[in-house]
């Protein structure tokens, strides 16, 4: 019983070391379809904005294991428990890794399927929502990954991941041809009409928030004190969801909702089409309030 009891936790190790693996694998091809999801969402979700971009192949792959290994840990302890039948611990290991064996081959098989069904039905999930209001109207690969991620969970019978997958469908690929290399560069890109909005916009910014950092995200300014407090995003640059104008959003937009700002749980923003729409004394008690949110952050890290 003592060998058996040993098979049991080998094996569960190995499950978690397959699907650890598994995770690392299909994060990075899931990547090559679709950076944004990560670079725009999963680093955000996982907490990795801050620090993801410099190494994003890596960051897809730890989060990939992250979301992951514990899938192993279920699968092998059940399968490992069902395999105590077996009358000696060899025929035990034998049954119970062929088992894991077959789960995950079929794990593979329902993700390349998910991808090929996404690939020929690139139009039914195009209106669905995305967390952060970042759509890319210009590809014709929307949802591949939703469907290919939806099958492998099925494929293993994680019916408890069916109400978060249906937040996941996203509009998904990177219209952005280019590449600013700075601040500067992107004010040189814009309209006459944006770059009056945004300049304003980053004054109002610098002015009340001192210690601020301005830096370039997904080819727009963020602006950061403990963590990411807020952004500025012009229509001409795509996948912001902007049609017209320019967009100035608060990372945390929750805090925010009980002011006139069109806000959900992780973004608020205001859309100005105009300088004469911005009214200065109302941005700056907006950005008061993306500081206390920001330090109540380094509150809660402490």
């Amino acid at each position: 019983m003592i060998k058996k009891i040993a098979v049991c936790f080998a094996c569960t190790l190995l499950a978690i070391l397959l699907a650890a693996i598994y995770g690392a694998l299909h994060n990075q091809i899931t990547y090559s379809i679709a950076p944004e999801y990560f670079t725009v969402f999963k680093f955000d979700q996982f907490g990795f904005s801050d620090w993801g971009m410099q190494s994003p192949r890596l960051t897809t792959a730890w989060i990939g294991i992250l979301a992951t290994w514990w899938m192993g840990l279920f699968l092998g302890a059940f399968l490992s428990i069902l395999g105590l039948i077996h009358s000696d611990y060899k025929t035990m290991f034998r049954f119970v890794m062929r088992s894991i064996y077959i789960t995950f081959l079929v794990t593979i098989l329902s993700g390349v399927l998910g991808y090929v069904v996404g690939w020929f039905d690139t139009e039914t999930y195009k209106s669905c929502c995305f967390p952060y209001n970042i759509q890319d109207p210009f590809s014709g690969q929307y949802t591949q990954l939703w469907l290919c991620r939806c099958a492998n969970r099925c494929s293993v019978g994680n019916s408890l991941s069916n109400n978060y997958e249906e937040k996941e469908r996203i509009v998904l690929a990177n219209p952005q041809k280019i590449k600013f290399k700075s601040v500067a560069d992107f004010l040189k890109s814009l309209p006459a009409s944006e770059w009056e909005i945004v300049e304003l916009l980053r004054e109002l910014i610098l002015e009340t928030v001192p210690d601020v950092q301005e830096r370039l995200a997904y080819n727009v300014p963020f602006y950061y004190r403990n963590r990411r407090i807020a952004f500025i995003w012009p229509a001409s640059v795509p996948w912001g969801n902007i049609k017209e104008g320019v967009a100035l959003g608060f990372v945390g937009g929750n805090a925010l909702l009980k002011t006139d700002v069109n806000a959900d749980s992780k973004v608020a923003r205001i859309v100005f089409k105009s300088v004469s729409e911005i009214d200065p004394e109302w941005v700056r008690q907006l950005l008061y309030v993306a500081i206390l949110v920001d330090d109540q952050f380094k509150t809660d890290q402490k």
